[in-house]
């Protein structure tokens, strides 16, 4: 329901994406990344395509047509993949099938074999953590480590303390506990690192 895409297509050329909004907070105040891929054709094609989806389903803001109705549109069927890379979409979900992008990072914990760092500002999806939890007990001498912000430590909705319980090395990123939106430094980072070679980020 909300539009929270962070990328731009930049002729033939150029796809820049990240974690941050195109915002003075994000450019100035928090912790944010953000990847520029240059020639990269089935990055760039993937990222397209998903734009002309999204586009698809949009209304001007001034409709003057009473009766609009949202239109729809068919998600291509297939995943991203080519050799080194892989994109998913959250658009690609579908009912009474598994989270596509939930579904590959459980399968990337469950690959790891030497370590996992996860920086994100919010972990609250219970199926991820349990199954973070599960690969932490498996493999004990696997380094699990993960970055949140501070706010999720006082969040009811956040699996923080479920991953210190399951002995997972939790840290938080920490601030003023005022969190008056000026005042707030945000951790605002999406991404883990498997291995020390295998990036998933979004």
């Amino acid at each position: 329901s909300t539009m929270h895409q962070k990328f731009a297509l930049l002729g033939k050329k150029w796809l820049v994406t990240g974690s941050g909004n195109w915002s003075n907070s994000t450019f100035n105040q928090y912790s944010e990344n953000f990847c520029f891929f240059e020639n990269q054709r089935y990055l760039m094609d993937k990222f397209q395509e998903e734009f002309d989806f999204l586009k698809s389903v949009a209304l001007p803001l001034a409709d003057t047509d009473s009766g609009a109705r949202y239109p729809t549109a068919a998600r291509p069927d297939h995943l991203g993949q080519q050799d080194d890379c892989e994109v998913y979409f959250s658009s690609e979900n579908q009912k009474g099938k598994p989270a596509v992008i939930a579904s590959r990072l459980i399968k990337l914990f469950q690959s790891a074999q030497v370590s996992i760092d996860i920086a994100v500002a919010h972990f609250n999806y219970q199926e991820i953590s349990e199954a973070l939890i599960a690969v932490a007990k498996a493999r004990p001498s696997l380094r699990i480590r993960v970055l949140l912000d501070n706010g999720e430590f006082s969040d009811s909705k956040s699996r923080c303390k479920d991953l210190e319980a399951g002995g997972i090395n939790v840290r938080y990123k920490s601030y003023s506990l005022a969190f008056e939106h000026p005042r707030a430094q945000l951790q605002h980072h999406k991404f883990v690192i498997i291995d020390g070679h295998i990036l998933g980020t979004g």
